[in-house]
């Protein structure tokens, strides 16, 4: 508003209307979000520690593809709309307590830790690779189904008693106590380690884990054995380990693709 008269001209709503990038931080009060559906061109969206913002309502902001509000402490609403171009959804450190993400099915990333959320369902996001909802205390129930893509999935400290994942293939692996309030799978992609975090030891998982068949020794020497086993549907690979006592875990050897391995 180049006349400060809260009226913008053709002039004007031509250069709104063809921002791409925008940075919303440092600004004395911001509890005003209308206008921003103005921003038709907008594909990234960063708000930083704006403690006055209260809503902001995203459903006209069609070409969004990145949003990060960050640390803007009395922000209880977000409104996304239909998004079919977001694929970044960041919300941290702020009041919000609900969203709904089914009109951005092709969200990939989404991390919403350090709200006031009490329930989340992404079973319309079958592209999320990452989410974080970790840091919700009130958070009660998380619906992950048709989530096919998941690789990472930290919802420690919360309220969430039990899950079900067995529609996220690829978050499969080896239990572990983390020694802490929460514990966590190991989950492994290629060669990328990931967890999968749960709120405490207690927490129940429902999933289609598959146990290896068909174990066996196939030769030994005097520094190695070689081992082979039956494939596992939808394995990307397998983790050998060895141990000396049954009472741990034990030590990771290696890591392959195939169905053999000498440690």
């Amino acid at each position: 508003d180049a006349n400060h008269n809260d009226i913008f001209d053709d002039d004007e709503l031509a250069v709104i209307r063809s921002v791409t990038n925008l940075e919303i931080k440092g600004l004395p009060r911001w509890d005003d979000t209308a206008g921003i559906e103005q921003f038709t061109s907008l594909q990234t969206l960063l708000v930083d520690r704006q403690s006055t913002v209260t809503e902001l309502d995203l459903s006209g902001n069609t070409q969004l593809q990145s949003v990060t509000l960050n640390q803007c402490q009395d922000l209880e609403t977000v409104i996304i709309g239909d998004n079919p171009n977001l694929t970044k959804l960041v919300i941290t450190g702020c009041k919000l307590n609900e969203i709904d993400v089914s009109g951005a099915p092709n969200l990939v990333e989404l991390r919403l830790n350090k709200n006031n959320l009490t329930s989340l369902d992404v079973s319309n996001n079958p592209n999320l690779e990452t989410l974080l909802v970790n840091s919700n205390s009130a958070l009660s129930s998380l619906n992950v189904s048709s989530c096919t893509s998941l690789l990472e999935l930290n919802f420690s400290y919360t309220a969430v008693t039990h899950i079900d994942i067995s529609d996220c293939p690829y978050l499969i692996g080896e239990y572990i106590n983390s020694g802490s309030a929460s514990s966590s799978y190991l989950v492994r992609d290629g060669s990328n380690i990931y967890r999968l975090v749960l709120p405490s030891a207690s927490t129940t998982v429902t999933h289609n884990f598959s146990h290896v068949s068909g174990t066996k020794v196939d030769s030994v020497t005097s520094s190695s054995v070689s081992l082979s086993w039956n494939p596992v549907q939808l394995a990307s690979g397998y983790a050998v380990y060895y141990n000396t006592s049954s009472s741990n875990k034990g030590t990771n050897v290696v890591y392959v693709t195939g169905t053999q391995a000498s440690i």
